[in-house]
Protein backbone atom coordinates (compact mmCIF):
# COMPACT_ATOMS: atom_id res chain seq x y z
CA UNK A 1 0.00 0.00 0.00
CA UNK A 2 1.16 3.53 -0.79
CA UNK A 3 2.59 5.40 2.19
CA UNK A 4 0.39 8.42 1.44
CA UNK A 5 -2.82 6.42 1.83
CA UNK A 6 -4.35 5.29 5.10
CA UNK A 7 -7.07 2.69 5.63
CA UNK A 8 -9.58 2.11 2.82
CA UNK A 9 -7.50 3.98 0.23
CA UNK A 10 -8.17 7.46 1.58
CA UNK A 11 -5.54 10.19 1.46
CA UNK A 12 -4.08 11.30 4.77
CA UNK A 13 -5.94 14.51 5.75
CA UNK A 14 -3.02 15.67 7.91
CA UNK A 15 -0.73 15.66 4.86
CA UNK A 16 -3.06 16.63 2.01
CA UNK A 17 -5.74 18.64 3.84
CA UNK A 18 -9.49 18.21 3.83
CA UNK A 19 -11.22 18.19 0.46
CA UNK A 20 -14.87 17.96 -0.42
CA UNK A 21 -16.04 15.70 -3.23
CA UNK A 22 -18.54 18.39 -4.21
CA UNK A 23 -15.68 20.72 -5.17
CA UNK A 24 -14.31 18.15 -7.60
CA UNK A 25 -17.70 17.47 -9.27
CA UNK A 26 -19.27 20.91 -9.66
CA UNK A 27 -18.10 23.42 -12.20
CA UNK A 28 -19.14 26.58 -10.38
CA UNK A 29 -20.65 29.85 -11.50
CA UNK A 30 -20.61 30.72 -15.24
CA UNK A 31 -18.58 33.89 -14.59
CA UNK A 32 -15.94 31.95 -12.67
CA UNK A 33 -14.16 30.85 -15.85
CA UNK A 34 -14.27 34.36 -17.27
CA UNK A 35 -12.74 35.77 -14.09
CA UNK A 36 -10.09 33.04 -14.03
CA UNK A 37 -9.05 33.91 -17.59
CA UNK A 38 -9.17 37.69 -17.02
CA UNK A 39 -5.41 38.17 -16.55
CA UNK A 40 -4.56 35.97 -19.55
CA UNK A 41 -6.96 37.91 -21.79
CA UNK A 42 -5.67 41.23 -20.46
CA UNK A 43 -2.06 40.20 -21.14
CA UNK A 44 -2.97 39.01 -24.63
CA UNK A 45 -4.58 42.37 -25.42
CA UNK A 46 -1.62 44.28 -23.98
CA UNK A 47 0.81 42.26 -26.11
CA UNK A 48 -1.25 42.96 -29.23
CA UNK A 49 -1.31 46.68 -28.43
CA UNK A 50 2.41 46.70 -27.66
CA UNK A 51 3.14 44.97 -30.97
CA UNK A 52 1.08 47.47 -32.93
CA UNK A 53 2.71 50.46 -31.20
CA UNK A 54 6.36 49.43 -30.87
CA UNK A 55 6.78 46.51 -33.25
CA UNK A 56 7.39 42.80 -32.86
CA UNK A 57 10.50 43.15 -30.68
CA UNK A 58 8.70 44.64 -27.65
CA UNK A 59 6.32 41.75 -26.83
CA UNK A 60 9.03 39.20 -27.61
CA UNK A 61 11.44 40.90 -25.23
CA UNK A 62 8.81 41.09 -22.51
CA UNK A 63 7.94 37.40 -22.93
CA UNK A 64 11.64 36.50 -22.77
CA UNK A 65 12.06 38.47 -19.54
CA UNK A 66 8.97 36.83 -18.01
CA UNK A 67 10.28 33.38 -18.96
CA UNK A 68 13.64 34.13 -17.34
CA UNK A 69 11.96 35.40 -14.17
CA UNK A 70 9.68 32.35 -13.90
CA UNK A 71 12.66 29.96 -13.83
CA UNK A 72 14.09 31.40 -10.61
CA UNK A 73 13.83 28.63 -8.03
CA UNK A 74 13.54 28.41 -4.28
CA UNK A 75 13.13 25.74 -1.63
CA UNK A 76 9.44 25.41 -0.74
CA UNK A 77 10.14 24.88 2.97
CA UNK A 78 12.40 27.91 3.51
CA UNK A 79 10.62 30.79 1.88
CA UNK A 80 7.41 31.64 0.10
CA UNK A 81 7.66 32.61 -3.53
CA UNK A 82 6.82 36.30 -3.82
CA UNK A 83 6.93 36.61 -7.64
CA UNK A 84 7.88 40.26 -7.26
CA UNK A 85 9.81 40.41 -10.54
CA UNK A 86 6.94 38.80 -12.46
CA UNK A 87 4.48 41.20 -10.84
CA UNK A 88 6.63 44.18 -11.85
CA UNK A 89 6.86 42.97 -15.46
CA UNK A 90 3.11 42.38 -15.70
CA UNK A 91 2.11 45.55 -13.83
CA UNK A 92 0.36 43.69 -10.99
CA UNK A 93 2.56 45.43 -8.41
CA UNK A 94 0.50 48.60 -8.82
CA UNK A 95 -2.78 47.10 -7.60
CA UNK A 96 -3.88 45.59 -4.30
CA UNK A 97 -6.22 42.61 -4.59
CA UNK A 98 -7.71 40.05 -2.22
CA UNK A 99 -4.83 37.71 -3.06
CA UNK A 100 -2.44 40.22 -1.51
CA UNK A 101 -4.37 40.33 1.76
CA UNK A 102 -6.02 36.94 2.26
CA UNK A 103 -4.86 33.39 1.74
CA UNK A 104 -1.23 34.02 2.58
CA UNK A 105 0.64 30.80 3.46
CA UNK A 106 2.09 32.32 6.63
CA UNK A 107 -1.45 32.65 8.02
CA UNK A 108 -2.40 28.98 7.49
CA UNK A 109 -2.98 26.85 10.57
CA UNK A 110 -1.47 23.64 9.21
CA UNK A 111 2.29 23.47 9.12
CA UNK A 112 4.19 20.77 7.29
CA UNK A 113 7.71 19.55 7.85
CA UNK A 114 10.49 20.64 5.54
CA UNK A 115 11.07 17.11 4.24
CA UNK A 116 7.40 16.63 3.32
CA UNK A 117 7.28 20.00 1.55
CA UNK A 118 10.34 19.22 -0.57
CA UNK A 119 9.19 15.66 -1.35
CA UNK A 120 5.75 16.92 -2.41
CA UNK A 121 7.40 19.60 -4.58
CA UNK A 122 9.60 16.98 -6.25
CA UNK A 123 6.64 14.64 -6.76
CA UNK A 124 7.74 11.88 -4.39
CA UNK A 125 4.60 12.07 -2.22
Amino acid sequence: MDSTQINYGLKDPMTFGLQRNKDQRQKGHPLEESERLYHANLEKNQMAELRSLQGLHAPLRLQMEKAAVSKVGHLPCITNRSNLLADVLSGRDETITFDDLYGQPEHFEGMTTAHNAIERHLGHL
